[in-house]
Order: structure tokens, then C-alpha cells, then sequence
């Protein structure tokens, strides 16, 4: 009972704090890969 309980206020505590890390992470790398990439060597 309190450890599920306890295990459920940890996992939480996870997800409230990795989420906006998580977020943040995709906005900058959606952001670095639509701007317009260097012109590569044509092969």
C-alpha cells in the first residue's frame, strides 16, 4: 500500500521533471533540423 504509493509519488516525480527536459530537448533539435542545412558536396 505505501510502497506503491511511494513508488508511484517517485515515478511522477520522475515524469514532472524529465518531461520538460524531454521537451525542451525535441524543441531544439526540431528547431536545428529545419533550418536550412549547408550545401553538401554533390557526389
Amino acid at each position: 500500500g505505501i510502497i506503491a504509493i511511494g513508488a508511484l509519488g517517485t515515478l511522477a516525480g520522475q515524469i514532472l521533471v524529465t518531461a520538460p527536459v524531454a521537451i525542451i530537448a525535441a524543441v531544439q533539435y526540431f528547431t536545428t533540423v529545419n533550418q536550412p542545412m549547408p550545401p553538401a558536396p554533390a557526389k
